[in-house]
């Protein structure tokens, strides 16, 4: 249960975090559209925070934490939301910079954000 509410908190401070580089990063270089770096903050707080915060209320009436696969289950859910967030990341600087990128570079950040998309739903599933 405290591991639950730990990582929520973490994931809350990494949301706050990013939120404040955004806004700092493109007042910065002078960007004032908006980028992936603007909803990677309502990101991290949706399916980090608001979820394990749910996942800890779940957890004192069904105890989701001494299932077989709890394990299995937090660590790729983890994994998979810190490469949702990598991508995410990533595009957003590549946004407000206006970065010309090659079809590769585009690709490889559109396949890295869709892994950790796809690790995160099969979790959810599981």
């Amino acid at each position: 249960m405290k591991k639950i509410i730990n990582t929520s908190f973490i994931y809350a401070i990494l949301a706050i975090v990013l939120g404040i580089f955004y806004r700092e990063y493109t007042k910065a270089i002078g960007y004032t559209g908006l980028t992936k770096l603007s909803i990677l903050q309502n990101l991290i707080f949706n399916l980090g925070v608001f979820f394990f915060l749910i996942l800890a209320v779940l957890n004192e009436k069904l105890k989701i934490t001494e299932h077989k696969y709890y394990k299995v289950f937090y660590i790729l859910y983890n994994l998979g939301l810190i490469i949702s967030i990598f991508g995410f990341f990533i595009r957003g600087i590549v946004e407000a910079n206006q970065m010309e990128i090659s079809k590769f570079f585009n690709s490889s950040i559109v396949s890295i954000t869709g892994l950790g998309h796809m690790t995160l739903t099969i979790t959810i599933v599981m």
